[in-house]
């Protein structure tokens, strides 16, 4: 009968070599840290950015209008002009946003895998672990108790609805925005001839297809990037097997 060759590592090497795996599971785990703020605070200062020059826009509108306040007619080529330059930095704005979303997202799903993978074998301490949730992308292994109706629809309907607060809001500016150079722009061609009715109804549509295809796109694009980028990591997540 063959013998079983034995192992030439000891055990205190061993739990050398442990001890050596997770300080780097740890720094890795403070690299992620640090990423993941840096990129919510740049979300939030590119956010304020935006913000600040939609504020100087509106406000030059604001003084085209009461400067010519006896024949609006004169200032509709500057405000259409403004108008443009508001939506043109809010698709970018959006877009910039959008892609610092989905590194927001793999660096939360980095962070639950190693956290994961450091309290593996830790039962007790199991019960008490926080993972960082995301509602747009599965990075947590905890899954919610109850599937409530806002969840559900998520589900069906996800591209239809705005990535976060941010990209809700230049979704409505940016609508409110295309709506009024279409009517401007109208007003202007037709030196004030067409029915105010038929100019309502116009924006309201105007309005509702610039928000949607705003919202299709920031979603849309969301989730391929997450799904690129899971695809050349080869990303391996092991509470998404156990599910399956």
């Amino acid at each position: 009968m063959d013998k079983k060759p034995k192992s030439n590592i000891s055990p205190i090497s061993q739990s050398g070599q442990r001890e050596e795996t997770i300080d780097i599971l740890k720094a890795e785990y403070a690299s992620l840290s640090n990423l993941y703020i840096h990129t919510e605070n740049a979300i939030n200062g590119i956010f304020n950015f935006y913000l600040t020059l939609l504020s100087a826009v509106t406000g030059a509108i604001i003084v085209l209008f009461q400067v010519n306040s006896g024949n609006l007619l004169l200032s509709y080529p500057s405000v259409a002009g403004l108008l443009v330059f508001a939506i043109l930095v809010g698709i970018v704005i959006q877009d910039s946003i959008v892609n610092r979303n989905i590194d927001l997202s793999n660096f939360a799903l980095g962070l639950n895998l190693l956290k994961y993978r450091l309290f593996q074998g830790r039962e007790t301490e199991k019960p008490y672990i926080f993972y960082i949730d995301n509602f747009f992308a599965e990075v947590s292994p905890i899954s919610p108790r109850k599937i409530n109706l806002v969840e559900k629809i998520n589900k069906r309907l996800w591209w239809i609805y705005p990535l976060g607060t941010h990209q809700l809001f230049i979704g409505i500016v940016n609508g409110f925005a295309l709506t009024g150079l279409m009517i401007i722009t109208v007003q202007f061609l037709s030196q004030d001839t067409v029915p105010h009715s038929n100019l309502i109804v116009g924006g309201i549509v105007m309005f509702v297809i610039s928000f949607q295809v705003h919202c299709i796109y920031a979603r849309i694009k969301h989730r391929r990037g997450i799904e690129r980028f899971n695809t050349a990591a080869n990303t391996q997540v092991p509470w998404l097997k156990k599910a399956s």
